[in-house]
């Protein structure tokens, strides 16, 4: 299932070949993958995925596999970069979702939104932050 965050975002959990058709239908442009691969052993590698993609018609893929713990600014500039360059809209995808919300919400809040409208947001598309609650309110706008 697809998680539809504005015109130009969308955020998943795992993916599988079998879910190309369903990209497709949603128009999605590029694919960035924030799960490191081998994360778990039936996980299929990002590579793989990528190619399936590529062959049916989405052309734009990218890996930048992140630890939710490790979330940072860099991390969130390099989205910022990616998203930038790439063709939108774009879906990220994850184990579950929350790794990629995290790393939007972190980008959201260099933007210059406050921690608490981060959080929120995350919360109304069905994801849970506390994890990392305190991180984000450390962040300080950049506005890239």
């Amino acid at each position: 299932m697809l998680t539809k965050i504005n015109d130009h975002i969308y955020i998943a959990g795992q993916l599988r070949i079998a879910d190309i058709p369903l990209i497709q239908q949603y128009g999605i442009r590029s694919v960035i993958c924030h799960r490191p691969d081998h994360e778990e052993k039936e996980q299929i590698p990002f590579a793989d995925l990528a190619q399936a993609m590529r062959d049916a018609g989405i052309l734009h893929t990218y890996h930048q596999p992140v630890v939710m713990s490790q979330i940072n600014e860099e991390h969130a500039l390099i989205l910022n970069h990616i998203l930038h360059e790439t063709e939108l809209p774009a879906l990220l995808f994850c184990r579950t979702g929350t790794r990629c919300m995290a790393l939007w919400a972190t980008l959201n809040i260099l933007r210059g939104i406050s921690a608490s409208q981060a959080i929120n947001e995350a919360v109304q598309h069905g994801f849970n932050l506390s994890s990392i609650q305190e991180q984000l309110k450390k962040i300080q706008p950049i506005h890239p």
